[in-house]
Parts: C-alpha cells; sequence; structure tokens
C-alpha cells in the first residue's frame, strides 16, 4: 500500500500505509502493525515520536504554508 502523509493544522502529521517507523538511533518503534500512525510536530508528546494528544494542551498551531518562489 501506498504511503500518505497528511498534516493537521492543530496537530500532528497522519501516516497511512504499510509503515516502518525508527528512532534518532534506528531502532524499531513499535506500531503494533497498524495502517495509520500520528506524529508529533509540536514537540512536547512524552512517547516521542508519536503524538500524545499535547497539542491541545500546548495550543499548538502550524505555520502556515511557504508562498510558492517567482522567477
Amino acid at each position: 500500500m501506498k504511503v500518505r502523509i497528511s498534516p493537521r493544522a492543530r496537530g500532528p502529521l497522519v501516516v497511512e500505509g504499510d509503515i516502518d517507523l525508527v528512532d534518532l538511533d534506528g531502532r524499531p518503534v513499535e506500531t503494533a502493525g497498524r495502517q495509520r500512525v500520528l506524529l508529533c510536530r509540536c514537540g512536547a508528546t512524552r512517547v516521542r515520536p508519536l503524538c500524545d494528544g499535547s497539542h491541545n494542551r500546548t495550543g499548538f498551531e502550524a505555520p502556515p504554508p511557504a508562498e510558492p518562489e517567482v522567477e
């Protein structure tokens, strides 16, 4: 299955598909065979790299998309 990554405006990245997730040291992160995981973007989670809902407490909001460059 193709992997799809979708950002949530006030939350995590939603990653769907056949997922192999590793930490900074290259060790596998247990995803229990899930076809969907939520990755933290706010930096406040206690279960890195996975989202634990901390963005709700911190009021995280993603920056607006970058403007395309004009040549």
